[in-house]
C-alpha cells in the first residue's frame, strides 16, 4: 500500500514537470521525464492524469488572447472567466461560435461573445467558463470555417486544448453552439468530433451547411445520443423556420432526438437570446453530461481523421462488396449545385453577386461581382432565395447557362457544376454494440460493417468488466483476447485533448477486411 502511494505521488510530480514544458517541445530532459512517468505504471498515470490541476494564470474578467493555430496562422480569441475563480474547482465550459464565418473578424467575433455573456445571471458569471474562437483570416479563407476538416474543426479543438491547459475545465461538461454559421459549425463537430462535447446549441442555423457549402459530407445517423437544442425563426429568411423544421424531423427519424424550440415570429436575430439563454444554462448545461462509453455507437465517415466516435474509430475505408452488411450510408439529402457566391441579402428582390471565391465554379462561369443573377438553366431567378430553390433541382456534371444583368446588359454565361460531395469521396459505417452477452467469461463487442476495412477499439475498463474482451464482426470472430493497459498511450491521449476524463487505457488495432476474408 505504501509502495502504491509512493508511485503515485512519484507520478504526479512527474506529470506536473512534464507539463511544464511547452507542448511541442522534443527536448531530451522533457523526453526523460516522459520515460519516467510511463515507468510508473498505467495506473499510476492514471490517477495522477484524472487528479491534474492546471497551475493558476492569475487571469481574471473578460479578455482577448492569440494561439498559432495548427493551419499554421495566429488568431484570436475570446475568454469569459469569472472573478470568483477558483483553480480548485472544476468549471463547465461554453464555447460560442460567430456567424458569419466567411468574412468575421476578430473585432465582430468579440460582439457576438459579448452579447452571449450579457445574458448570464448572477449565479452563470461565477458558474460558467467562456470561450469564443474566431475563425476567418484573409490568408485562409474558406479552409477557416467552423466546418472545415482540416481547418477550422482542428482550430477549434486546439483553442479548447489551450484553455484546458490553463483552467479547470469539467471535461464531461463542454458545450458548444451559436447563431447561424456559429450553429452550423456545432452541427458539424456534432457529426464529425463529437467526443469533446457534452451538447449543443444551434440557434436559426441549418444542420446541412457544411455539405451544402462543398465542404464536408453529414450524415443524421452520426446524431444518435447527441444532446442537441436547436431554436429556430419562422421569419428568418436566411433558413427559414418551416424549412429547417423539416430537416430536423428527418434527422430525427434517423435516430437523432434533436430538440426543436421554434419562435414563429423571430428572424435571424437575436430577440430570443433573453429567454433562451438562461433557459439553456439552467436547464440542460447544468444537467448535460458527455457519455464516452456508450452501449451502442452508429457511425459513418468519409475521412479516416474525422472517423472516432467515442471507443470506436475508423481507421480504414474500401469496397467490401459482398462481405458488407446491409447498412449502406445513409446520405443527408441529395446534395445542391453550387456556385459558390456570397450575394446581397438585404436587396430581396434581385440576386445581386457580392463576391466569388477563386477556383470558384461562377469563377469558371466568368460571373462577377455587381452581377444580377435574372436566369440559371430552366429557372428565373427573381431574387436570392429563388437561387437557393434552383441549386436543388439542377443537375451536377452537366452544362448550365447562367443569365446576369451587367452594366444594363443581359449577358448569358456558361458552366458545369461540380459533381456531388457525395459521389467525390467513398464513405464507410459501423454499428457496434457492447456488453450484450452475460454468461461468458467475455465482454462482447458485435459489430457490423459496411465498407471499413479497418478499425481500432479503444477499450475503457468497463468494457472488460469479465475478463476478456470478445469482437464479433459481420458474424465472424475478430478478436478474443485480454486488453493489457498501455500507460504510453493514457499519457499521449492526454496530451492530444488535454482531457482528464478519458477513460479508455488501451486500443485494439483490427483489420476487418483480412478477418472477412478468412486471412487472420
Amino acid at each position: 500500500m505504501a509502495q502504491a502511494s509512493e508511485t503515485a505521488n512519484s507520478a504526479a510530480k512527474l506529470l506536473d514537470e512534464y507539463l511544464s514544458y511547452a507542448p511541442e517541445s522534443t527536448c531530451d530532459a522533457k523526453l526523460n521525464l516522459r520515460k519516467q512517468l510511463v515507468a510508473c505504471g498505467h495506473s499510476a498515470v492514471k490517477n495522477a492524469i484524472e487528479n491534474y490541476t492546471p497551475p493558476d494564470t492569475g487571469k481574471r474578467g473578460v479578455f482577448s488572447t492569440e494561439t498559432l493555430c495548427p493551419d499554421g496562422q495566429v488568431r484570436h480569441y475570446m475568454l469569459r472567466i469569472p472573478d470568483t475563480y477558483d483553480p480548485e474547482r472544476r468549471y463547465p465550459m461554453m464555447v460560442r461560435l460567430h456567424g458569419a464565418v466567411f468574412f468575421f473578424q476578430h473585432k465582430r467575433s468579440k460582439a457576438d461573445f459579448n452579447y452571449f455573456c450579457k445574458w448570464l445571471d448572477e449565479k452563470w458569471e461565477e458558474d460558467i467558463i467562456v470561450l469564443g474562437p474566431s475563425a476567418y483570416i484573409p490568408q485562409k479563407g474558406k479552409e477557416s470555417c467552423w466546418w472545415n476538416i482540416e481547418g477550422g474543426m482542428r482550430n477549434i479543438l486546439h483553442m479548447i486544448r489551450e484553455v484546458k491547459r490553463n483552467y479547470n475545465i469539467d471535461d464531461d461538461r463542454v458545450f458548444i453552439g451559436g447563431m447561424s454559421d456559429g450553429g452550423n459549425g456545432s452541427y458539424a463537430l456534432a457529426t464529425r468530433r463529437p467526443d469533446t462535447f457534452a451538447g449543443y446549441f444551434p440557434f436559426v442555423a441549418h444542420p446541412m451547411i457544411p455539405m451544402l457549402n462543398g465542404v464536408c459530407q453529414q450524415w443524421f445517423t452520426n446524431l444518435k445520443g447527441a444532446n442537441i437544442y436547436h431554436v429556430s425563426g419562422g421569419k428568418d429568411e436566411t433558413y427559414p423556420g418551416e424549412i429547417i423544421n423539416r430537416h430536423i424531423a428527418r434527422a430525427n427519424e434517423q435516430g437523432a432526438s434533436i430538440i426543436l424550440q421554434y419562435y414563429p415570429e423571430a428572424g435571424h436575430d437575436h430577440t430570443f437570446h433573453s429567454v433562451e439563454i438562461p433557459k439553456i444554462l439552467d436547464t440542460m448545461v447544468a444537467k448535460w453530461q458527455r457519455d464516452l462509453v456508450p452501449k451502442e455507437i452508429d457511425w459513418t465517415t468519409d475521412t479516416p481523421s474525422t472517423g472516432r466516435k467515442t471507443w470506436l474509430e475508423i481507421t480504414e475505408i474500401g469496397p467490401l462488396g459482398e462481405l458488407n452488411t446491409d447498412i449502406k450510408p445513409v446520405t443527408v439529402v441529395p446534395p445542391r449545385v453550387k456556385l459558390g457566391i456570397e450575394v446581397n441579402r438585404d436587396i430581396k428582390e434581385k440576386c445581386i453577386v457580392t463576391a466569388v471565391p477563386k477556383d470558384s465554379v461562377a469563377e469558371r462561369m466568368k460571373i462577377m461581382a455587381g452581377d444580377n443573377i435574372v436566369h440559371l438553366g430552366e429557372f428565373e431567378i427573381p431574387g436570392w432565395r429563388a437561387l437557393g430553390e434552383a441549386m436543388f433541382k439542377l443537375p451536377h456534371s452537366e452544362p448550365v447557362k447562367c443569365v446576369v444583368e451587367r452594366d444594363g446588359k443581359r449577358i448569358e454565361l456558361e458552366g458545369v457544376f461540380d459533381p456531388p460531395l457525395d459521389e467525390s469521396k467513398p464513405s464507410g459505417r459501423v454499428i457496434a454494440k457492447r456488453n450484450i452477452a452475460v454468461k461468458t467469461d467475455a465482454t462482447l463487442i458485435e459489430m457490423q460493417v459496411y465498407d471499413v476495412t479497418k478499425l481500432r477499439l479503444w477499450v475503457a475498463p468497463v468494457m472488460q468488466i469479465h475478463g476478456e474482451l470478445k469482437v464479433v464482426i459481420n458474424g465472424k470472430e475478430a478478436f478474443y483476447s485480454p486488453v493489457q493497459p498501455d500507460a504510453d498511450l493514457i499519457l499521449s491521449e492526454f496530451e492530444r485533448t488535454f482531457d482528464r476524463k478519458l477513460p479508455f487505457v488501451a486500443a485494439v488495432d483490427i483489420d476487418v477486411e483480412k478477418i472477412l476474408r478468412g486471412e487472420e
